[in-house]
Order: C-alpha cells, then sequence, then structure tokens
C-alpha cells in the first residue's frame, strides 16, 4: 500500500472525481441559466403578447365606437328628409316620385314613447310615380341603393290604359329603418 503507484493511482481517482463533480455543478450551472434564460423569454412573450391584445382590443373599441357613431349618423334622420331623399332619387331618374304613405311602426311608437331619446325603428314608405318603364325601373334601382337602410318589400309595374303605350305606373313599398325620437 506504500506503493508509490497506487497514491498515484488514487491521487489521479480523486482529482477525476474532484474533476466530475466540477463539470456535474458545471452543467447544472448551465441547464440553471438555460431555465433562466426560457423564463424570462417567456416573461417577455407575455408581457408582448398583452401589450399587443391591449393593442389590438383598443383598435377594436376605437373602430367599434366610430362604426357606431357612423350608424347611429345614419339612422337618425327624420320623415321628411327620407321623403326628400325618395323624391330625390326620382329627380335623379327623370320621374316625378310621390310618397302617398309614410308610417312608422306602432310597436315602435310604444317603444319611443317608454323610453327617453331615440330607438332604431321601421318607417313604411309607399311610392307611386308615372312615367317610361326604363326611368322608372331605374327610380327602383336608386331606392334601393339610398344611403339609408333600406328595403323594397314590394314592386309592381302597370301599363296605362292611355294610347300612348310608354306610360307605365309604379307603386313600390319600402322599409327604411331609421331612429326616430318621438316627443310626448
Amino acid at each position: 500500500m506504500n506503493n508509490p503507484s497506487f497514491k498515484i493511482a488514487l491521487a489521479a481517482l480523486g482529482a477525476a472525481l474532484i474533476a466530475w463533480v466540477g463539470v456535474f455543478f458545471f452543467i447544472q450551472s448551465l441547464h440553471e441559466r438555460r431555465a433562466d434564460a426560457a423564463k424570462a423569454i417567456r416573461e417577455s412573450q407575455q408581457a408582448n403578447m398583452s401589450e399587443t391584445n391591449r393593442n389590438q382590443m383598443l383598435s377594436v373599441i376605437t373602430a367599434t365606437e366610430s362604426g357606431r357613431q357612423q350608424i347611429e349618423e345614419m339612422l337618425t334622420i327624420d320623415l321628411l328628409s327620407l321623403a326628400d331623399r325618395v323624391v330625390a332619387a326620382g329627380v335623379d331618374a327623370g320621374v316625378v316620385l310621390r310618397v302617398s304613405n309614410a308610417t312608422q311602426e306602432a310597436a315602435a311608437l310604444q317603444k319611443n314613447k317608454e323610453a327617453k331619446g331615440p330607438t332604431i325603428s321601421t318607417v313604411h314608405f309607399t311610392i307611386e310615380a308615372e312615367g317610361p318603364f326604363e326611368k322608372l325601373y331605374h327610380a327602383l334601382a336608386l331606392l334601393e341603393t339610398l344611403p339609408v337602410p333600406v328595403r323594397v318589400e314590394e314592386v309592381s309595374f302597370l301599363q296605362s290604359n292611355d294610347d300612348s303605350a310608354s306610360t307605365w305606373h309604379m307603386k313600390v313599398r319600402m322599409r327604411i329603418l331609421t331612429a326616430l325620437s318621438i316627443s310626448s
């Protein structure tokens, strides 16, 4: 046991064990640094995602608010202005459109009396015109594209009994969405 080679072997074994312990702690330190770096990356991504989500939410809210204001501006129109728009569509088509009836839905009238401020409701229009078929058809197309929410419910074209074969009679029933406030 006093052999010098045995002492050298034990010293080499001790040095190897110490080196392996050093390597173990070095690898463990690398893993901890890697875990810390991954954690920092995750936290940075979460912060970035939350900032992105916040920005997206703000843009949606802003877009929704401006869209809501545009819809409100589009719907807030009185009956006379609606009738004027209808008549203007006839002028653009080259025929005289007459609004023979404009009534608001009864259910909306009752809701408006109970509610404060404007309530979205439907106004029924009956529009009549006479003239050449092409101009009446053009007027119908313009009525369908009025800058208000409109739905044409019924259209009838009748040829007049006059000697002139080019005279037609058009009757249109349409619904227009509007936000009318009815004062008591």
